[in-house]
C-alpha cells in the first residue's frame, strides 16, 4: 500500500468504526533512525495521506508490537532503538486517534529481559516486540550470538556489494 520508502513494523488499530495504519519510514543510512506515520486504512487497498507523529521517531516510535487494550484504555508498543535495535520496549497510553489527530504518552519502560524469567544460559540483550493474544503473551528477545552469515551481509550492507 505505500510506496516510496522502506516501511517496517506496521500495525493497524481499528478505533470507533475506521482503521490505522501505524508505521515507520526508515532512514536507509541509519535502521535507528525514521518518521513515525500515520495514515488511514481507506479500503483493503487504499491508503489515506501519511501524518507524520514524529519526524524523528526511529528511537523511540518504531512499532514493537500490536496495539492491545485493558478495559477501556489502548496502549501502543514501541522499541527503544536508542542505542541500537532492540534495547527496549516502551509502552504508550493512546489518548486520541481520529480524523483530527493523534496523541499518546509514555507509561512504562522495559529494557532488556527486565521482568521476565530466563534461562541462565543466554545472553538476552534486548526485548523488541510484544504482542497479546487473548490470555497469551507474546515477547521477542534479542540474544547475542555470533553469526557469519550476519557479519557478511552487514559488510556488504554497508559498502553496497
Amino acid at each position: 500500500l505505500a510506496k516510496n520508502g522502506q516501511y517496517v513494523d506496521s500495525t493497524v488499530l481499528f478505533r470507533k468504526d475506521r482503521a490505522w495504519l501505524f508505521t515507520l519510514c526508515m532512514n536507509p543510512e541509519k535502521h535507528s533512525e525514521g518518521k513515525f506515520l500515520r495514515a488511514e486504512l481507506l479500503s483493503e487497498k487504499e491508503l489515506g495521506k501519511f501524518e507524520v507523529i514524529d519526524e524523528a521517531g526511529g528511537l523511540y516510535r518504531r512499532p514493537g508490537g500490536q496495539f492491545f487494550a485493558r478495559g477501556d484504555k489502548v496502549y501502543r508498543v514501541a522499541q527503544n532503538c536508542d542505542g541500537g535495535y532492540g534495547r527496549g520496549l516502551v509502552f504508550y497510553l493512546v489518548g486520541r486517534c481520529d480524523g483530527g489527530g493523534y496523541e499518546e504518552r509514555k507509561v512504562k519502560y522495559i529494557y532488556s529481559a527486565e521482568g521476565f524469567k530466563m534461562s541462565k544460559k543466554k545472553n538476552y540483550i534486548g526485548i523488541h516486540t510484544y504482542n497479546e493474544c487473548e490470555d497469551i503473551q507474546i515477547i521477542d528477545l534479542k540474544q547475542k550470538v555470533f553469526s557469519i552469515e550476519e557479519l557478511v551481509w552487514r559488510i556488504r550492507r554497508k559498502t553496497g556489494r
